[in-house]
């Protein structure tokens, strides 16, 4: 296990570590000169990385709020047995097996100006009077973004959430309905009490999954600034201005912002834990 955590995770992180304290370039990897925190001094001062910065924390927030809240809900729909319950299920976890790129793909198509089905659907509704251009649109490509990254994420949270609210016992519901409880005080009496220690499992299986959004934005909008994630501009970085010496200070950047967050789920959460 000490041999795996070595080569695997600490030999890397330590090289990239190394790395951004030097200028290297792709086109000459054994070429590298010493800058110090020059890397990221520059990172901090590129409007490019902080509107990435700005993006990718937009979708961290959006995302772990309404797959958290449309999490819940659908688990307390599915948690109980009913007919064609199970093929529902399957149905739902499809978005999630799909890799990312069939779901940029999948939505691009929905979204598409000329033949996208959004636009059919809202023409025949009368809603809109001509067809409306989605991803090209700096106020709604963002927002467009990460509706797909929820649809993509929400089927696991979702079967999370459900698979805890499982193990409540039964006899316990029951008691709580002799006793005139409806199914909403149950709900937030009984039921989402119990899900604190769960939500952090989703809350972090969220935060890693919108920091590291890359694929659906980028075959979506390409490397529009509007919607570019901070994995897009670590791309763009390493493998588009040849900068492996910046890239690795990104990547680390990225890294350590992601580590911080879960330390302070974790704490948030166990704080909430420990209150009920």
């Amino acid at each position: 296990m000490l041999l795996f955590l070595a080569g695997f995770v600490i030999i890397p992180l330590g090289v990239s570590i190394f790395d951004s304290f030097f200028q290297v370039s792709l086109l000459d990897v054994d070429s590298r000169e010493f800058s110090g925190i020059q890397n990221y001094i520059r990172l901090f001062s590129d409007k490019n990385v902080r509107q990435a910065f700005l993006n990718t924390s937009f979708y961290v927030v959006t995302a772990l709020t309404a797959e958290s809240v449309l999490g819940i809900l659908t688990a307390v729909v599915l948690k109980d047995k009913f007919r064609f319950r199970g093929i529902i299920v399957a149905i739902l976890i499809l978005p999630w097996a799909l890799p990312p790129l069939v779901n940029g793909v999948i939505w691009k198509l929905i979204f598409d100006p000329s033949i996208g089905m959004l636009n059919s659907v809202l023409m025949r509704l009368e809603l809109i009077e001509e067809p409306f251009i989605w991803l090209n649109n700096p106020d709604i490509s963002k927002i467009c973004v990460i509706i797909v990254h929820i649809w993509k994420m929400l089927p696991m949270i979702s079967i999370i959430f459900m698979a805890k609210m499982q193990t409540i016992p039964e006899e316990i519901l029951e008691a709580a309905s002799l006793d005139g409880s409806g199914k909403f005080k149950q709900f937030f009496t009984m039921i989402l009490p119990n899900m604190r220690g769960i939500f952090l499992i989703t809350l972090i299986q969220g935060s890693i999954g919108a920091v590291h959004l890359f694929d659906e934005p980028y075959y979506m909008t390409g490397t529009a600034s509007d919607t570019r994630s901070l994995l897009i501009e670590d791309y763009l970085i390493a493998f588009r201005k040849y900068d492996l010496g910046e890239g690795m200070a990104l990547a680390m950047v990225i890294s350590f912002s992601l580590l911080i967050m879960i330390v302070l789920l974790m704490i948030l959460v166990r704080r909430g834990t420990k209150d009920v």
